[in-house]
């Protein structure tokens, strides 16, 4: 049985790479969760991805207004603080395109990346 570590496993999802992943949910307020989640295909969410993403669906380039919005939106929204509550964003995709699903997972709940064994 092959294993990752933790901070490997980190490294390779922000190098942008689509990959598989298997989860434990968990929700700490409503006191429920331990469902396994896999999903075959997932890529880390990040929000120049998402701009150029918005850019593509248009088939065009974004107006200058639309550029400002898009930097004022970006700027004006709260930060997540991934790093606080070691949580990341990844984006759901199928047959190697994005959806609009976007997933957020716990860092010490995954259970296998790539098909490997994350272990601490």
């Amino acid at each position: 049985m092959q294993t990752i570590e933790v901070q490997q496993m980190l490294r390779e999802m922000e190098t942008g790479i689509i990959f598989s992943i298997t989860y434990v949910t968990y929700d700490r307020q409503r006191k429920k969760g331990g469902k396994v989640i896999t999903h075959q295909e997932a890529k880390l969410h990040r929000a120049a991805d998402a701009l150029a993403a918005s850019t593509e669906l248009r088939q065009r380039p974004l107006s200058e207004a639309e550029q400002a919005q898009a930097i004022q939106s970006a700027s004006t929204t709260r930060s997540p603080h991934h790093g606080e509550h070691y949580t990341r964003n990844v984006v759901l995709m199928q047959h190697g395109h994005t959806t609009s699903q976007i997933r957020k997972i716990h860092i010490p709940l995954v259970v296998k990346f790539q098909g490997k064994t994350v272990v601490p």
